[in-house]
């Protein structure tokens, strides 16, 4: 009977051996997959969009975070992807508006020749092209003006020559009058 009991427990030791061998290769494969898993986290957490995903070929069930992970990761690059459209068009805008703003300022300083010359973004373009329309208007209606100053002042030079001439030949009249009077 005794050795029957070694024999037991022999075969008990020697199963509680493996269990305890099959339970740390087991935690240790899913401790080491999830310390590879914590990295990426951390590495995506801090924003490192070139953060590789481990363990995506896993079928089990941590082999589902790594999926979850990749669909984190496509949600980052996409946010910078927008971030940096953001940046770009707040770039575009801060152009136009200075661009415009100066060119305001020397129309408001007398300056009608202040055409806006610099390409525009698209979305921009028709605000130049009103910009330029409108100063050339403002060109063509300051020449009509100045030719009709022009016409004016060739008009008041004509009567005040005309009123100097008949300045003289009154004066002629007159001198003649009184040589006439007196004779």
């Amino acid at each position: 009977l005794r050795m029957e009991q070694f024999v037991h427990l022999g075969l008990v030791g020697t199963a509680i051996l493996l269990a305890a061998g099959l339970a740390f290769v087991i935690v240790t494969g899913l401790s080491g997959r999830f310390r590879k898993l914590l990295v990426s986290m951390d590495g995506l957490t801090a924003n490192k969009l070139d953060t590789e995903i481990p363990c995506r070929s896993d079928r089990n069930e941590p082999g589902r975070t790594p999926g979850a992970l990749e669909v984190y990761k496509r949600g980052l690059q996409q946010r910078a992807q927008l971030e940096e459209k953001s940046k770009a068009a707040a770039a575009e805008l801060a152009m136009v508006v200075e661009t415009l703003g100066t060119k305001l300022s020397l129309l408001s300083r007398g300056n009608l020749t202040c055409h806006i010359d610099q390409s525009f973004p698209p979305e921009y373009q028709k605000l130049k092209a009103d910009f330029n329309v409108a100063v050339s208007q403002l060109q063509d209606a300051m020449k009509v003006i100045i030719a009709n100053v022009q016409g004016i002042r060739s008009g008041a030079d004509e009567i005040s020559h005309a009123a100097d001439d008949l300045s003289r030949r009154t004066e002629q009249q007159a001198g003649s009058l009184e040589e006439t009077a007196a004779a």
